[in-house]
């Protein structure tokens, strides 16, 4: 005991064994007893078990009673609650190779365009949480950028880095693959994959030559991903909210009241949509993806992200859209002034290439491209924020700033040091 309490050598003490008997009879009977609930659930019987320092064997928590117990416990300021014991709240990441519509997706499922979204791979450069939230559960979806198995510059690394932190801390994830593709991610990729409770999604199926071709897709994915895929969903997610895979996957992830429903709205199952021996899923099944707890974000809220930032990837989808090429990847919105009054909002945004002849490409001739970008630029910032946009845009040239840790880290790729 004098060893285990940070005694080593008890018998060079001066004091008294009877003494020394009388602390360790205290020890085992009286302090002990206190520290059981850290240790094992004991009940001492008989006469040395006053009821001061019994260990009462607590009756199993469960989650539910848990969070009941944690409402009417903690109280502060601004504490998000909810009076539902089956309240279920958890992270949904969204991945797969580039240019595979995971933004689109998420687009979809939220019927909000949160995500810059083109034809062009890459164009996802930050995971972006995106909410959605019913009076029963509240998903938080990450939109990430496309696996790169080899990352050709530090911003790349960067992206990966943040499509690695999504896969840890996803409940669920949504794997993106396309019709006309069978890449898949690295093999550590993959065996993370394995770990968790997948959704595979087969999107743009619009271009397939006939259901031949979604079937062998089908069936190649679920030999690949055997039982660790969940569910195989043919989708088209450009469809947005009126596609029936996007109702049908929105209504598992919700555990909704009649998810077979949803899924027969699809069409005829592919050999291969569900696990083996499996004919469908069910509302407890698609209940069970989603943890029990609490909200995280208000009822509201829409992502976590500033309206600046926002507004800055919204610049940069438009310049991605009138580009296209090489150029876009060169090319960095910063939003230096943000004014929002009633009636009007005042942006002055810069876009930062890495050199003088990107510069004269985007800027154009007389100025024709960098108004271009302008004008689709307010065509989604104004619907967006819901008035009308004034915006004025600068081109600055930053020499390989994709490549510098001090440039990216003001961009935000980049975590800065604490």
């Amino acid at each position: 005991l004098g060893t285990y309490f940070g005694i080593p050598d008890i018998e060079k003490m001066n004091t008294p064994r009877p003494l020394c008997t009388i602390a360790t009879l205290l020890l085992i009977f009286v302090a002990l007893p206190q520290c059981t609930p850290f240790f094992i659930p004991v009940r001492y019987s008989g006469r040395f078990s006053p009821p001061l320092i019994q260990a009462s064997i607590k009756p199993p928590t469960t989650d539910a009673s848990l969070l009941q117990e944690l409402n009417s416990t903690f109280s502060y300021p601004d504490r998000i609650t909810t009076q539902t014991p089956s309240f279920r709240c958890g992270y949904v990441s969204i991945l797969g190779l580039p240019n595979m519509g995971k933004s689109t997706l998420m687009n979809a499922i939220l019927n909000e365009k949160l995500c810059a979204a083109t034809p062009l791979p890459q164009t996802t450069r930050h995971s972006i949480l995106g909410i959605l939230t019913t009076k029963d559960t509240q998903l938080l979806f990450l939109d990430t950028p496309g696996m790169i198995a080899d990352p050709a510059y530090r911003l790349q690394s960067a992206m990966m880095n943040q499509v690695q932190s999504s896969l840890r801390d996803a409940d669920v994830v949504i794997f993106v693959t396309s019709v006309d593709n069978d890449e898949l991610p690295a093999e550590e990729e993959m065996k993370e994959l394995h770990r968790k409770s997948v959704i595979v999604v087969l999107n743009k199926v619009d271009l397939a030559d006939d259901d031949l071709q979604i079937q062998n897709r089908v069936s190649a994915l679920r030999e690949v991903f055997g039982d660790a895929a969940i569910l195989i969903l043919p989708v088209c997610a450009k469809h947005q909210s009126e596609d029936s895979g996007v109702i049908a996957l929105k209504e598992i992830l919700l555990g909704g009241e009649d998810v077979s429903a949803r899924l027969r709205d699809v069409g005829r199952p592919y050999e291969g949509m569900f696990r083996e021996g499996r004919q469908g899923m069910d509302d407890d099944e698609a209940r069970g993806l989603i943890p029990l707890g609490p909200p995280l974000y208000g009822n509201e809220e829409l992502t976590d992200r500033s309206e600046r930032f926002l507004a800055s990837e919204m610049i940069r989808q438009a310049i991605f859209l009138t580009l296209k090429k090489e150029v876009p990847y060169c090319c960095e919105v910063q939003i230096e002034s943000f004014k929002d009054y009633d009636d009007i909002l005042k942006i002055m945004a810069v876009v930062y290439v890495e050199r003088d002849s990107q510069k004269g490409i985007v800027i154009g001739k007389q100025g024709a491209q960098i108004k271009k970008i302008g004008i689709k630029s307010r065509g989604v910032l104004e619907p967006f924020f819901e008035k009308q946009v004034h915006l004025n845009l600068a081109v600055k040239v930053e020499s390989d700033w994709r490549k510098k840790d001090d440039r990216l880290k003001e961009f935000g790729y980049v975590p800065k040091k604490k």
